[in-house]
């Protein structure tokens, strides 16, 4: 839990200028719900790390081989969906839904995929650039979601057996040792 607090606390003093921007942008007013599904993504992103690095830790010796475990399944989990996804759309076999269901592990694309209708705006073409990728639909077994609640839903139980993992591998590596002595 302190490694937790630790993550979410030093995350979430970063963002003030995405409550700025709800503040000051009046065409932001209306998509209100927005800004609390994005403060959801980035508080289930930091429950995925500090979870990932607590189970990369306790499977580990050297915390410096933890630390390269973690930030490679950081990196595979939250940028390979986005990277692949860039490619395989060049294909014309697979379907929007499926690119779509690729990338629900990645807070980036689900962060991308909230559909912020500012309406009209000082700014040209602001929000037209990812209105394509925003509607795009992830299939889940027995259900379509957008890509951010699809995020939302599988992160936490996925994370939750992650801990339990982490609880027995912590608990094995303790009575290892206390049975060496």
């Amino acid at each position: 839990m302190a490694a937790l607090r630790v993550s979410t606390v030093l995350t979430f003093l970063l963002t003030e200028q995405l409550v700025l921007a709800y503040v000051l942008l009046p065409e932001l007013h209306r998509a209100l719900w927005t800004l609390f599904a994005f403060f959801l993504i980035i508080a289930t992103t930091c429950l995925a790390t500090t979870t990932i690095g607590l189970l990369c830790s306790a499977l580990s010796r050297k915390t410096s081989v933890a630390m390269v475990v973690t930030y490679m399944t950081l990196l595979l989990l939250f940028v390979g969906p986005v990277g692949l996804n860039w490619y395989l759309q060049g294909f014309d076999s697979i379907s929007e839904e499926r690119l779509a269901t690729l990338r629900i592990t990645s807070p980036f694309s689900a962060a991308l995929s909230i559909p912020i209708r500012p309406g009209p705006s000082r700014y040209p073409n602001s929000g037209e650039t990812h209105a394509a990728h925003r509607a795009q639909m992830a299939q889940l077994p027995g259900m379509k979601l957008p890509v951010w609640a699809a995020f939302l839903l599988i992160y936490p139980p996925f994370c939750l057996v992650l801990f339990g993992i982490t609880y027995l591998a912590f608990r094995w590596r303790w009575w290892r040792a206390s049975n060496s002595l």
